[in-house]
């Protein structure tokens, strides 16, 4: 299979030429009672036309709806004038249905006797063209120019151009599409990219289709007649005789001795195709690449190498206006982010990026996956038509683009099986790509050149969570004690085509709801962080914000660390694609980028921190646990995932362990290897006594083959853990009248309540949210980590970090955290109140919460616990050293709480 680029001209950067006309500038504009000038390219929502956005808005899928439309908590923001969502990105203003726009143009003499085109890139999606009163016609297209030959209706000198847009639902192409619904993009209407006229002469070359031995070439004639020419490129000259409207003819061509395309060095070559037919001329200068993008039983290549693809989801992310950039520079700036965070591939969701982004993709080296607009079930003709259009002119428009090496029909769900079939059949006809159905949905064929899901064909799961709604039960984060041993073999193994793991990680930050609103200078606006804000100033956290966005964040690199070494460390495996890079803004909102929606860092990351566990070349370890006893040898298996395009050549692998204040405990090097290209190299083995490690402590084991350098947190605990005696406390786990009583009279009460007794009835805490935080009480977990302050005494035998980490998931896992605080609460914590443990709440409820506080309560001294610090701690190594530390504070003179409250708000927390 092999392939080629060529760049068309993306009209937005281009001057005016002799036989090219921009239109764009201003428009006249009309649609229902509204009518004015706006400048196009754009859309007229961003320039203020459309309807006030209201409660009831009929939004693409319809109006909001669960509970933004019916808690009291969100009741302010449901008001006319203060309307606020937090499932999208909101418009100033709103529009659904058609629009015109007009425009007088000058056709010139000299193009009298011309073919005149009228190109239309990236309309949102429907066009209806009148030249001069006079229909041209409809496209509709959501991925590809829209083209009218408006010869036959045009003079020289003034002509009348109407254009309508409609943007309704005129196809179901789901409910929450990114190529047209507010789940990102948006319903913007208008026309955001080049707008121009084109004068050919009556025969030319309409389209040229390069592959690495011919070039498929489409001639058009509208003479009326037959006409003779010739075509030529590279120095071979092909005569053809040209009958009717379109001739398609093959040149040979040569590619032999050009350095072909791939990530690691994206060659790119021109050829000039010429045209002489009579008095008609035409040529076409095309830039291209030559590369073979194929399989090898699981493994996609490259050239004839194996290539494992990191994807990126790209979810069509425009966070000013909606409608996506058409320049090359910002996507140029793109591509050299997706490099920068170690990513060979990007996934279009449910979109096709214009022709700019595929230019991009060619000069830097990222393999593309676009798709045809879809996120539904596509069990219609209707659709099946309108995907048929759509494919064929994705196909023609970019399918010379090296760059483009995978195509889905969407996202999710179904198509129906023959619809599929006619589909893959077509495509293949172009056999410069793989194809696949539905990404992440079903049917999986045996046309499809490869799968992608969540679970392998064979039913063995690839990614840690699996599963909708998200709950804690299936995910393996909560199922098995942290190690760094998982991979999906099993699944890969039976397999005989290449599989992609389906939309791994999602695990989300706390937003920045100080710093992020300033950079929304457009007509969409994040109202949802104007919601949080306002619940975290109620509850007095709203100074928290940079400790949240960090503890949470840090934490959030920790699990997509994880489970992106667990795609890694399976050899055969075709890739995954990764959701996500940066934020996504619709659904909910999912702040589960390192990257916020204008594609910067966050404050906690940096992109050479995610290449140490995601690049072509990784050093990966397996560990069976991350917790240890000094009873214990650690033992690791080295392993060297190397996709960097050829062999590496070793003189020793480093390993290093230090302490958590970087003192080197321990080092040694093992012996060198040579690595050929592919997952799973055994680099070596490493087994470490931890006799004499101090314990309890945290260690940071690193590893180094040549420059390629990653890491892992583990932690050694005491084998035995002393016992505490306990006479001077009160350990409950009710306010019982024992407990009220010890604590007027001036003692010491530890509260253990069990997770059914507390208000909210809460999942566990362990991890960060999965996708979006669900509502008040759904989700995977309840909060987005943890926050404490490591050097409080309460630690002082318990080392932690900041953050949450891997060492609190025997303690977390089980836990349900306490509500100290939340919207009409009747007996609220004071504001200033800061908990020892406190869980990082949800961007949409902002409870204050915690698994561990202390206060005095009448003459005395109260602990309250969630956590279970008492059962099974012969086993629970970890929770019986928490207990330890817990019990030697509460009987030191460290243990004097600050802050006062009733009895009123320590039962407030029961339900």
């Amino acid at each position: 299979m092999g392939g080629a680029m060529i760049v068309l001209p993306s009209f937005k950067w281009m001057a005016a030429t002799d036989n090219y006309i921009p239109l764009s500038g201003e428009w006249l504009y009309r649609a229902q009672q509204w009518t004015g000038a706006v400048k196009l390219p754009g859309s007229m929502q961003a320039q203020g036309f459309g309807n006030e956005v209201t409660a009831d808005t009929e939004w693409w899928d319809g109006p909001l709806k669960g509970v933004w439309k019916t808690s009291p908590v969100y009741e302010k923001y449901r008001q006319p004038g203060n309307v606020k969502n937090y499932e999208f990105l909101q418009p100033r203003k709103h529009y659904l249905g058609a629009a015109w726009y007009e425009k007088e143009c000058r056709i010139p003499t000299a193009w009298k006797h011309k073919r005149i085109l009228l190109t239309l890139e990236r309309v949102h999606w429907q066009s209806t063209v009148h030249i001069n009163g006079k229909e041209a016609g409809t496209q509709m297209y959501l991925s590809a120019p829209h083209e009218y030959d408006i010869t036959e209706l045009v003079t020289t000198g003034s002509n009348h151009i109407s254009i309508r847009v409609d943007n309704s639902r005129l196809v179901d192409v789901g409910d929450m599409p990114h190529c047209i619904s507010e789940q990102t993009q948006g319903t913007w209407n208008g026309i955001v990219g080049a707008i121009a006229l084109k004068a050919t002469d009556k025969v030319w070359i309409d389209d040229v289709q390069v592959y690495p031995d011919k070039l498929h070439i489409t001639i058009g004639n509208i003479t009326g007649g037959a006409v003779r020419g010739k075509v030529s490129a590279q120095g071979i000259e092909k005569e053809v005789l040209l009958e009717g409207r379109e001739t398609r003819l093959q040149l040979d061509i040569s590619s032999d001795g050009l350095p072909r395309w791939d990530e690691h060095h994206p060659h790119l070559h021109h050829i000039t195709v010429q045209l002489k037919a009579g008095r008609h001329r035409d040529t076409r200068k095309v830039r291209y690449g030559i590369r073979d993008f194929s399989r090898a039983g699981t493994q996609f290549t490259v050239n004839g190498k194996p290539v494992h693809l990191r994807g990126n989801v790209d979810t069509a992310i425009f966070p000013l206006h909606g409608y996506p950039e058409m320049g090359p520079d910002w996507w140029k700036k793109l591509m050299r982010i997706h490099k920068e965070w170690g990513m060979n591939c990007i996934r279009f969701h449910s979109w096709c990026p214009p022709e700019a982004a595929f230019i991009a993709a060619d000069e830097a080296g990222i393999y593309l996956q676009p798709e045809c607009g879809d996120w539904s079930s596509v069990q219609t003709q209707e659709q099946f038509e309108f995907y048929k259009k759509e494919s064929e002119a994705i196909l023609r428009r970019y399918g010379n683009h090296p760059s483009f090496v995978t195509l889905s029909l969407g996202n999710e769900k179904s198509v129906k099986k023959e619809y599929l079939e006619y589909f893959l059949r077509e495509w293949k006809n172009d056999n410069r790509r793989l194809y696949n159905g539905k990404t992440g949905g079903k049917p999986l064929l045996e046309g499809c050149d490869f799968y992608v899901g969540g679970g392998t064909r064979n039913g063995v799961r690839a990614r840690y969570y699996l599963g909708w709604p998200p709950t804690p039960g299936p995910s393996y984060f909560y199922q098995f004690p942290p190690a760094t041993t998982r991979d999906y073999t099993a699944g890969i193994q039976q397999g005989d085509r290449p599989f992609i793991a389906h939309e791994i990680a999602q695990r989300c930050a706390y937003p920045d709801v100080l710093q992020l609103p300033g950079k929304f200078t457009g007509s969409l606006q994040p109202t949802y962080l104007d919601i949080a804000r306002d619940q975290l100033q109620e509850l007095g956290m709203l100074e928290q914000v940079p400790d949240f966005v960090q503890a949470s964040g840090k934490w959030q690199i920790e699990m997509y660390k994880e489970e992106i070494e667990a795609n890694l460390r399976t050899p055969g495996i075709g890739g995954f694609h990764l959701l996500g890079l940066q934020d996504f803004p619709g659904q909910g909102t999912a702040p589960v980028g390192f990257l916020d929606f204008f594609y910067d860092a966050k404050p906690y990351v940096k992109p050479e921190m995610l290449r140490r566990c995601c690049d072509h070349t990784v050093v990966l370890a397996r560990m069976d646990k991350r917790t240890w006893t000094n009873g214990e040898r650690l033992d690791a298996r080295l392993e060297l995932y190397n996709f960097s395009g050829g062999v590496l050549q070793s003189s020793g692998i480093h390993c290093t362990v230090r302490s958590a204040n970087g003192d080197v405990v321990h080092r040694e090097t093992l012996a060198g290897k040579t690595f050929p290209e592919g997952a799973g190299q055994a680099a070596g083995r490493l087994s470490i006594d931890l006799k004499n490690f101090d314990a309890p402590a945290k260690y940071n084991l690193s590893v180094a083959v040549n420059d390629v350098v990653n890491d892992w947190d583990f932690w050694v605990y005491p084998a035995a853990v002393p016992a505490v005696p306990t006479a001077h406390l009160l350990i409950v786990k009710t306010l019982t009248d024992e407990a009220l009583h010890a604590l007027n009279e001036g003692k010491t009460v530890l509260l253990l309540p069990e997770r059914e007794t507390l208000k909210g009835k809460l999942v566990q805490c362990f991890g960060t949210f999965y996708w979006t935080a669900f509502d008040f009480h759904g989700g995977e977990t309840s909060a987005c980590g943890l926050l404490t302050d490591p050097q409080h005494p309460v630690f002082r035998h318990f080392p932690t970090d900041f953050h949450g980490n891997w060492q609190w998931w025997e303690l977390l896992t089980q836990a349900s955290p306490f509500i100290l605080d939340e919207f009409a609460a009747k007996h609220p914590w004071p504001k200033s109140y800061r908990p020892l443990i406190q869980m990082v709440p949800s961007w949409k409820a902002n409870r204050k919460m915690a698994v561990l506080a202390e206060a005095k309560v009448g003459k005395g001294r109260l602990m309250i616990c969630s956590m279970d610090i008492s059962t099974d701690l012969e086993k629970r190594k970890v929770a019986a050293q928490f207990r330890y530390s817990l019990l030697r504070y509460l009987l030191s003179e460290d243990f004097n709480p600050a802050e006062a409250i009733s009895m009123e708000m320590v039962k407030g927390i029961f339900a």
